[in-house]
């Protein structure tokens, strides 16, 4: 009752400052082309026609306004020669790399497959994306897969550079990205895409078809798309054959497909998987990982397949010319398949969960001539771990919106409805089940019939079937009834369901004098959210290879009203052609933890009618997400660097954080310490799996992070030179209480930089080797990005030999500085993985009648990372000493750029046809051994081109005549 009463008094305040205040409301930002006024009509003698642009409610003239908004129109989307919404976002100067992609393959979480936008390298969380101005589908971990928006329905893209939760709510901390939609395709077209990887893989083919009418009392438009993004392997290509890279082409584990044992006597390997693991003079001694280890890359993606399905429609009907409804539907069916090595089965597998792991000497398939327990070591190759994950998405949207006058002005309003639901499942094979392992290599005997038993004589454990663990595991052999018994197949469900109710209203007040129209925008919304992650029961339990993973089930419920002001103080005055002032403003009301207000102020002046120079402040939140409140525990074997190691841990840390490891580490000879890897041996790279299974989890008292954005910039457009725009703008984002769970590598690295906090995460066992390391999510630390954007697009005058068009995005990166905790000092990171410090799209496109041809430079700046392997060839920069972590020899990479050709032509029977190659020079991406970290992936980063891509898109028109 409380609540709901200061909520009430809350949106009443913000309605009442904003009409106080002679704000003019505006419509959820939908297109930023002239929209029909209803005012124009009424009083065309002062009225200009207004649009709606991102990062404003309030209508307004201009298209260019105080806020940095990047306008990408259809035409040039398809001139980047990419399918998917996120393939589009990805060539953007102001996207990061995403982190989550298809190339992260050893992450199975539930968004694989999906496409995520990462702007400024600040996190696919921190940027809202928006359809026609309305909140699309989040999952339970806040991010919003772009893939289920058909690319052959958009119109254009508007990506917002600056902070807008006074305006959209939570999550607009790096920015917006909305996408607009067709809202006058009048006929049908069909297209399709193919493209190919010159290696021949990573197939990627695209067929849609749209129908649309549009007439004077409505429009409505039907489209129906299928996608398919086939896999790319990492064995096809030398840069991704070795987890070292192909400076290391050595293999990455001691745990191979032939079986292996170990007795007092010591180690020793099958010759051949196929050899009778019961005659020893078929094993040989086993030497170290180089001789005797197994390359898993020969059986990982580089890049994992997808396959999309969606069904889009839209619809207005004006009941007059003052009341119109609009409605938008979308059903889309994702799926992908992930494939990884055949999983690493060993003695410590079951050990490690509880159960006997060792063969039994009473085992009639122990091999040891001792007649002793032996451990094991097999990975049954034949049988590759895979996850299928698949999810249908729905999206409904509807609203009523009209206009009316009071006095001397108009107003229009909106009243509407969104509902999203998104359900998926994923099915995991290749797993196998521990407590029936443990059984069939234990104990077990010939019956009288000669049938093998598991147990003793007296004691026969039913059900239960004698396994040779050592043996090759081929399904076709081993017979239905052992492979059901050992191999398992794991499920999670999971799914959201979002519901929202908006209701809006925008309007002009009065003229302020020697300015123009006061104009305001204010609005209430209510959402509520609920997700959910179910593993199954075997899961849970632990008692499957499968990680430990706990469910997720949760839901949250927000009210939030704002208010938005613009404010003309000076029209066509000297040196004031327009000086306008924005205010907003956002209450917001969560029931997780409560209330968060969040403020902006802008302005634009235009001293002169060809420059303007615009500035803006806002306060902006990311809410914690399902997932970060109400997920239960798992664990994970994460891939990480010891600093106490005598070989990777000081190139990876620093001497400094070394030296201070090896002083605390209590095991004899810490000097000579080695991390070691799965199979017990000392890593023979850097970024080794953890042998202990890590945990992970949520936080129900976790709090929302904040932010502040300031922005300073000029958009100039010289009457002297018809054709030249050129806009520039500096950022500074400051992000405060950041929901983070901590890789080991940060925990690590804090614990031994003095962060006691970070040492209470982790313990290590009796070899010093480390376990139990927990990253759990706090509100912790702060982060810090600074930069300038420039774009510029020249027109040259029209030729006889056509028309020139020159485009420049240029992004430069000043400050990219996380700090975990104010006494811990912190470096900046701009120019280290994954931070450029330049990133920019440079395209010159010519036309001439019915042809045209695009040539795009894509350019990536140098990357240092902290050396991986310490010799000449790969460790350029071994004197490099960090302010923080002292002498630290790093690997530096020069900067890459990769040239795109497309060439068009527009065929009399009104269909255009494009051909075009990326990277048509075929430049091989630089080795980054930090790109494999996080997500098991190659050591090349995402963003860059692995081969040539060839495509070809055909696009078949169907105009109507209404004449």
């Amino acid at each position: 009752m409380l609540r709901n009463h200061v909520l009430t008094r809350s949106l009443q305040l913000g309605l009442v400052l904003g009409v106080g205040l002679c704000a003019t409301t505006g419509l959820a930002a939908q297109e930023a082309q002239p929209a029909e006024d209803p005012s124009a009509a009424a009083a065309p003698e002062s009225r200009l026609e207004t649009v709606v642009v991102t990062g404003s409610r309030i209508r307004q003239v201009d298209i260019e306004t105080q806020q940095p908004v990047l306008i990408i129109e259809r035409e040039e989307l398809e001139k980047l020669g990419v399918m998917t919404v996120g393939d589009i976002i990805n060539k953007l100067t102001v996207q990061g790399v995403p982190g989550l992609s298809r190339q992260t393959t050893l992450n199975g979480g539930t968004d694989q497959g999906g496409s995520y936008i990462n702007m400024r390298n600040l996190g696919r969380t921190r940027t809202l994306v928006l359809v026609n101005g309305k909140r699309w589908v989040e999952n339970h971990q806040g991010a919003t897969d772009v893939s289920t928006i058909p690319s052959a329905v958009i119109e254009r893209v508007e990506v917002l550079k600056d902070g807008a939760s006074p305006i959209y709510g939570s999550d607009a901390v790096a920015g917006v990205v909305n996408i607009i939609t067709s809202r006058t395709f009048d006929g049908a077209q069909a297209r399709v895409y193919y493209g190919v990887n010159e290696r021949g893989d990573d197939e990627t083919v695209e067929y849609s078809a749209t129908l649309g009418s549009a007439g004077d009392h409505g429009s409505v438009l039907l489209n129906l798309s299928y996608g398919k993004q086939g896999a790319m392997w990492d064995n096809k290509r030398s840069q991704t054959r070795w987890a070292g890279g192909p400076l290391h082409p050595e293999p990455n584990t001691g745990i191979t497909g032939n079986g292996s044992f170990r007795d007092s006597s010591g180690r020793w390997v099958l010759n051949n998987p196929t050899d009778d693991p019961m005659d020893l003079s078929n094993y040989h001694r086993y030497t170290n990982v180089a001789t005797d280890g197994y390359n898993t890359r020969d059986d990982v993606q580089a890049r994992v397949p997808s396959e999309i399905k969606s069904l889009f429609a839209q619809g207005t009907y004006d009941f007059s010319d003052q009341l119109s409804f609009r409605t938008t539907a979308l059903y889309s069916q994702r799926w992908a398949q992930r494939q990884v090595a055949a999983y690493p089965l060993q003695t410590s597998s079951l050990t490690g969960k509880g159960h006997i792991g060792t063969i039994s000497r009473d085992s009639i398939y122990n091999p040891s001539a001792l007649g002793e327990n032996a451990t094991f070591y097999h990975r049954p190759v034949k049988v590759p771990r895979t996850t299928d994950n698949t999810i249908d998405t729905t999206h409904l949207d509807a609203a009523m919106e009209g206009w009316f006058g009071l006095g001397q002005r108009y107003f229009t309003w909106d009243v509407g409805v969104s509902w999203s639901r998104a359900t998926g499942q994923q099915v995991l094979k290749g797993q196998m089940n521990l407590p029936n392992i443990s059984a069939a290599i234990g104990p077990s005997f010939y019956d009288a019939s000669g049938t093998p038993r598991c147990g003793t004589p007296d004691s026969v454990i039913e059900g239960c079937i004698p396994w040779n663990v050592l043996a090759d595991v081929d399904p076709a052999t081993m017979g239905p009834d052992l492979y059901n018994y050992i191999f398992v197949t794991n499920t999670r469900d999971y799914g959201t369901k979002t519901t929202s109710y908006q209701a809006n209203i925008t309007g002009g007040l009065f003229d302020f004098p020697l300015g123009g129209e006061v104009a305001f925008a204010a609005g209430i919304e209510h959402r509520t959210f609920h997700g959910f992650a179910r593993p199954d029961e075997l899961s849970k339990s632990g008692d499957s290879t499968n990680l430990v993973t706990e469910g997720t089930d949760g839901r949250y419920r927000v009210n939030e009203g704002y208010a938005e002001l613009s404010v003309p103080l000076l029209r066509e005055q000297t040196m004031a052609e327009d000086l306008t002032i924005s205010l907003a403003t956002r209450h917001s009301r969560y029931s997780n933890f409560g209330v968060t207000n969040n403020s902006k102020v802008g302005f634009k002046w235009n001293p002169v009618s060809d420059f303007m120079l615009r500035g803006n402040y806002s306060e902006s939140f990311r809410a914690p997400t399902i997932q970060n409140l109400f997920s239960g525990s798992s664990m994970t074997f994460s891939s990480f660097t010891d600093p106490c190691d005598t070989v990777y841990g000081a190139n990876t840390y620093g001497l400094v954080v070394h030296e201070a490891c090896l002083a605390r580490l209590q095991v004899p000879n810490p000097q000579d310490f080695r991390q070691l890897d799965a199979s017990g041996d000392p890593t023979s790279s850097p970024s080794a799996q953890s042998s202990y299974p890590f945990i992970s989890g949520s936080n129900p008292d976790l709090a929302p992070e904040t932010a502040k954005t300031r922005t300073l910039g000029f958009v100039y457009s010289p009457s002297w030179l018809d054709g030249l725009s050129v806009n520039a703008d500096w950022y500074k984002v400051k992000i405060d209480n950041i929901i983070s769970s901590v890789n080991a590598n940060t925990i690590l690295k804090e614990c031994y930089q003095g962060n006691a906090e970070f040492c209470a995460r982790f313990s290590r066992d009796a070899a010093g080797q480390v376990m139990e390391l927990n990253s759990t999510l706090a509100n912790r630390g702060t982060l810090v990005v600074d930069g300038v954007d420039v774009f510029l697009r020249y027109a040259f005058p029209e030729t006889s030999l056509g028309r020139f068009v020159l485009t420049s995005d240029h992004a430069n990166v000043r400050t990219h500085r996380s700090q975990s905790d104010p006494d811990v000092p912190a470096e900046n990171r701009v120019g280290w993985y994954p931070n450029w410090k330049v990133r920019n799209n440079t395209a010159l496109d010519w036309a001439y009648k019915d042809f045209g041809l695009n040539w795009r430079v894509r350019y990536f700046s140098s990357l240092k990372e902290a050396c991986a392997y310490v010799n000449e060839d790969e460790c350029n920069q071994m004197d490099y000493v960090s302010p923080i972590t002292g002498p630290s020899p790093s690997h530096r990479v020069g900067s890459i750029a990769f040239n795109d050709l497309q060439a068009r032509w527009n065929a009399p029977w009104n269909a255009r046809i494009s051909l075009g190659i990326n990277n048509v020079l075929g430049r091989k991406p630089p080795i980054m051994h930090a790109a494999g970290v996080d997500g098991g992936a190659p050591p090349v980063m995402y963003a860059y081109d692995l081969d040539r891509f060839f495509y070809v898109r055909y696009q078949q028109s169907f105009p109507v005549d209404r004449n």
